[in-house]
């Protein structure tokens, strides 16, 4: 059984986007080169076979090579989420020699909208930098953040991404922590609009035979019929999430500690996941949120995300505030 690792290597960030959740790691400490070796290490030993490396902006770090290049020694394939802001000639030239995979961001088709979210003038970057890496053929994943600055207009963003030649398009909705907790109120996708989306885009990816990809949003399973559709379930015990620190956490939103890459053992660390709380209420989600008990993919869903519920409510058991089958 082979794992993937979604892996904080860094909080601090170059932009301050509105709808950041992780934004509450930016004063955190980072590892050294010798902790990250032991981390990599560790990985290889319980079955980690791809790693996502992220942040915070993870191309701050002078040394995102030489992390990638500890990976690879391990046999690990690094893949780098990366706002392109800090793309310079010589990391272009490792990802391109290395075939690193980018998984990059757009959150809009206009301007005004993006540069609205993530700062004056970075529209403008971002587009020519997609330009650049497509150019040159390295192989690159917008990821967008659905918001209600930019809920009319998802499936435009498919067919930009397609267009700009990219593997494929992956989807969140907005969760509240960090400055998209400060900016709730504001950026709250429509449940409408995220049901109108998941009802039609099935068919667009189907015509353009393009992937999309929609995570942090289980009950997207109820829609999918389409090959080119992937959804992806809150909880996987196939996916690690691992914070700055060398910490194994249930998910990078809730940021809660559950073991430690550096203290324990790997397959300790991995035993204490398993058997965490937080693992525990997730999967009693299913029989608790009474809303959902009838639903047709509740085995799958388990009631939505369970850190949007419980971060707009206290309380673990209440349903998915974006879940569009609520009535």
């Amino acid at each position: 059984m082979e794992r993937y690792a979604i892996w904080l290597i860094t909080g601090k960030c170059n932009l301050s986007c509105k709808h950041c959740y992780a934004s509450i790691y930016r004063n955190r400490n980072e590892l050294s080169l010798k902790d990250i070796e032991k981390v990599a290490n560790n990985l290889k030993n319980i079955r980690v076979k791809r790693v996502g490396l992220t942040g915070g902006e993870p191309t701050l770090r002078k040394d995102i090579t030489k992390i990638c290049d500890i990976l690879f020694k391990n046999n690990i394939i690094p893949d780098i989420q990366t706002n392109l802001i800090n793309l310079n000639e010589e990391l272009i030239d490792y990802v391109k020699e290395k075939n690193i995979h980018l998984y990059t961001s757009i959150e809009s088709t206009k301007k005004e909208i993006q540069d609205r979210i993530r700062g004056e003038g970075i529209w403008k970057r971002i587009i020519e930098n997609h330009e650049k890496i497509a150019k040159i053929g390295i192989s690159f994943s917008p990821v967008v953040v659905i918001t209600s600055l930019n809920e009319n207009e998802l499936l435009e963003l498919v067919k930009l991404a397609y267009n700009i030649g990219a593997r494929k398009i992956s989807f969140l909705p907005l969760i509240p922590q960090g400055k998209a907790k400060e900016n709730w109120n504001e950026l709250k996708p429509s449940t409408k609009s995220l049901r109108m989306f998941l009802e039609k885009v099935n068919t667009l990816a189907d015509d353009i035979k393009f992937n999309v990809h929609l995570f942090c949003m289980p009950f997207a399973e109820y829609f999918r019929y389409s090959e080119y559709i992937s959804v992806s379930p809150c909880y996987d015990e196939d996916v690690i999430d691992i914070s700055p620190e060398g910490d194994i956490i249930f998910c990078d939103v809730l940021d809660e500690k559950i073991s430690s890459l550096i203290e324990d053992k790997p397959e300790d660390a991995l035993k204490k996941l398993r058997e965490s709380d937080t693992v525990r209420i997730s999967e009693e989600r299913k029989e608790k949120v009474k809303e959902c008990k009838n639903c047709k993919v509740i085995d799958f869903c388990k009631a939505g995300c369970p850190a949007r519920a419980y971060l707009t409510s206290k309380d673990y058991f209440k349903i998915d505030p974006l879940c569009p089958l609520n009535k």
